[in-house]
């Protein structure tokens, strides 16, 4: 088996076998042939003599592959070369033209280690190929020569292989695949040689019509990424083709979605019910237990629900899985399974259960309108009794409790919606409690009658322009992909909303570069560094979609008529999602007072949005991120401050600039003398006059000391332009190591 699997692998780097690759990597398809048209043989070969084989390559061969095998001897430990016994191979065509095997330079350097391999004889292998392209049919000679067999007699094993010369084989999907509508799915094929490229199509009825998935597929590929079509169909298959040949899936695939949410809705001592969502376009459902060694099918229905029987709940763990069927034969993808723990959980005859308050809850700032709130909730009927007419209650941190009654019926093991007419004053700074529950005549079951909500309103104080926060003072958060899991919290009046509750996940503080290549920032904004601080969305893990919601503390704008937010953003990534600021003003938000979308490149971008709009108000605002469809989508936050220039007496003419040492190693002292409440902001370019590192250090008074970074920029010329309220200058840097 070993001398089939090596002698029928898809070559690999260099032509022929080599130390990166060896042969190649194993194909399956191509290993089995040589089994079902016993083109192998066994043999031993005794010290100084030869055995002769002959087989006969047909018409049509682009390639002969003839390669043997032995198990070795082992060589002494000390042994200058660990081959014992030393076979040889060498293949005669029909017009006594001999062919050795391929041999590799072993010589210990890199040019000759990494060289193709030349014909040759193989004194180091115990295995060794031969190679002809385009071959004559007829009758070749393979002689097996035991050259030096200390330990004999020597047993080897001898494969030989015939590639087409028009070989062209849809590997897959070859049958029987279940395929999910958009999802990407890596069709691949089989093919001799490179001699044209390839296109591809699919059928959806069997093979009558066909539709282009891609053409000019590279000749040196046998691999393409297909999204699958959103359709409903038992009868798919897919082609390809080059120039005359092609060759078409063997049976029909299918297309059809895979049930999702599958759960146990309840567990009884001797049986329990699976639900699960239900596929558009199904007819039916296959359930299946893991048995013994398989996960076997144990019955089919046709709604979105089955019943198992014949359980031992109380002790045994079970796996269970559901595929959907559809029309034209249509059979889907098994869902990943889940796994019942043993336990029990019975239903009764009558349960109303609340599952949820939905709102209110989580953070609140204390600028934010708390009075009105309205309360919702979720309700359930775990029983196996339609319930209705429920009596439902509320209150705020056990007071007097609210009395409505939900309207209406909901079936066993449905759910339904119910928001109270009596709305809530939460005034009280600090964590209150809401509570709900249900009291329902005959319930059966009063543990999941009750469920609750924590309402915190921010103490923090607000805050009044200029001000600013860079995140310096803020503790480091995990980078794990983990999504929902990490919990990062913050200070200074800033808060992460609640993950699950009122948002996906959090703004995670970092410094550096974020884990994944090719998205996030390498630095920080302000002040540019590796070690400094900023805010950004880990998107890897699945986190694909996922939103992050941050608040600021309250911001008084009562005397301030003109005040206008900045702050930095980096985009970097071709997965990137989406950022949003909204403001709370007059008890409700405003979403997108900027918005971003997309790649942005990797820069730091500074942007003043400004808050004129909102004089003389207390707002808040929120820092909205959403990810992208993918890793690739770390955006990130700095530097983010609230000023406002008509409430700024600026008396900056005095302001003078120094910067040393120049030139330097890429790390440049900045000082800026003689501020009196002046805005400073920093921006270096390169000779181009591409702008690559903006830095905006707030109302400054007296003296400005600071760095700029430009440690990761290549040697050369810089002009690094300075601002300090109305006075500008541009000074030259040069960069040397």
């Amino acid at each position: 088996m070993k001398a089939i699997l090596m002698n029928t692998a898809d070559d690999l780097g260099n032509p022929g076998p080599d130390f990166i690759f060896g042969y190649g990597r194993i194909n399956g398809r191509k290993a089995i042939l040589p089994i079902e048209q016993n083109t192998f043989a066994v043999d031993s070969v005794q010290n100084s003599t030869v055995n002769m084989h002959t087989i006969t390559v047909p018409a049509g061969t682009g390639r002969l592959k003839v390669l043997v095998y032995w198990h070795d001897y082992p060589a002494a430990v000390n042994a200058s070369v660990a081959l014992v016994n030393n076979l040889d191979i060498a293949v005669t065509d029909p017009s006594s033209a001999v062919f050795n095997p391929w041999i590799l330079d072993f010589t210990p350097n890199s040019s000759n280690l990494n060289a193709n391999a030349v014909r040759g004889i193989d004194m180091r292998n115990n295995h060794e190929q031969v190679t002809i392209d385009n071959p004559a049919a007829g009758n070749y000679t393979v002689s097996v020569s035991g050259t030096a067999v200390p330990q004999g007699p020597q047993k080897y094993f001898l494969a030989w292989y015939f590639e087409p010369a028009t070989e062209l084989v849809m590997i897959y999907p070859n049958g029987s695949e279940g395929f999910v509508p958009a999802e990407t799915e890596t069709i691949r094929w089989d093919a001799f040689g490179n001699s044209g490229n390839f296109s591809l199509d699919y059928s959806t009825d069997g093979g009558s019509s066909w539709s282009t998935i891609t053409s000019g597929v590279s000749a040196t590929q046998r691999y393409y990424n297909w999204t699958v079509p959103v359709a409903l169909s038992g009868m798919c298959k897919v082609r390809v083709t080059r120039g005359a040949d092609n060759d078409v899936s063997d049976a029909n695939f299918s297309i059809i979605d895979v049930p999702a949410n599958i759960s146990v809705q309840w567990a009884c001592p001797d049986s329990l019910m699976l639900t699960w969502n239900a596929v558009g376009g199904a007819t039916a459902y296959d359930i299946f237990m893991l048995g013994n060694t398989y996960m076997d099918s144990i019955g089919t229905t046709v709604a979105d629900s089955f019943v198992v029987y014949n359980l031992n709940n109380l002790t045994n763990t079970y796996w269970f899985s559901v595929r959907a069927k559809g029309a034209q034969n249509a059979i889907g993808r098994r869902a990943i399974a889940i796994e019942k723990l043993p336990g029990a959980a019975c239903p009764v005859q009558v349960d109303a259960a609340v599952s949820v308050v939905n709102s209110p809850g989580g953070n609140f700032n204390s600028c934010m309108s708390t009075s009105a709130l309205q309360v919702s909730i979720g309700l359930d009927n775990p029983g196996l009794t339609a319930i209705t007419n429920i009596p439902v209650y509320y209150s705020l941190n056990n007071g007097t409790p609210v009395s409505e009654t939900y309207i209406g019926t909901i079936q066993p093991f449905g759910s339904a919606t119910y928001t109270f007419t009596a709305t809530v004053n939460v005034s009280t700074p600090g964590i209150n409690t809401i509570k709900a529950w249900a009291v329902y005549p005959s319930d059966g079951n009063v543990v999941n009658d009750t469920s609750s909500a924590i309402v915190n309103i921010s103490t923090f104080p607000a805050v009044t322009p200029p001000w600013t926060e860079d995140f310096e003072s803020f503790a480091l958060c995990g980078t794990t992909s983990n999504c929902d899991s990490t919990v990062c919290g913050m200070i200074n009046g800033l808060t992460n909303l609640a993950n699950n509750e009122q948002d996906d996940i959090d703004w995670r503080t970092s410094e550096g570069s974020t884990p994944s290549t090719q998205t996030g920032p390498g630095t920080d904004f302000l002040p540019g560094s590796t070690t400094g601080n900023y805010l950004y969305l880990e998107a890897s893990g699945g986190c694909d979609g996922k939103t992050a919601l941050l608040y600021t503390p309250c911001i008084d704008l009562v005397n301030f008529p003109a005040a206008v937010l900045s702050f930095a953003y980096h985009m970097y990534g071709g997965n990137m999602g989406d950022l949003y600021v909204d403001v709370y003003s007059g008890g409700s938000w405003t979403n997108g007072i900027f918005s971003m979308t997309g790649d942005q490149g990797n820069q730091w971008t500074q942007v003043q949005v400004p808050l004129s709009t909102y004089a003389g108000q207390i707002i808040t605002l929120r820092f909205r991120g959403v990810t992208g469809n993918g890793y690739a989508s770390d955006m990130a936050i700095d530097a983010i401050s609230i000023t406002d220039p008509s409430a700024v007496a600026e008396q900056n003419s005095t302001a003078t600039f120094s910067v040393y040492p120049n030139p330097g190693n890429g790390i440049y002292n900045l000082q800026v003398s003689g501020l009196n409440k002046s805005a400073v902001m920093a921006n270096v370019f390169d000779v181009t006059g591409r702008k690559i590192r903006s830095s905006g250090f707030g109302i400054v008074s007296g003296t400005l000391q600071t760095a700029i970074d430009l440690s990761v920029f290549e040697n050369g010329l810089y002009y690094l332009e300075l601002t300090a309220g109305e006075t500008k200058t541009t000074i030259k840097l040069e960069k040397v190591d």
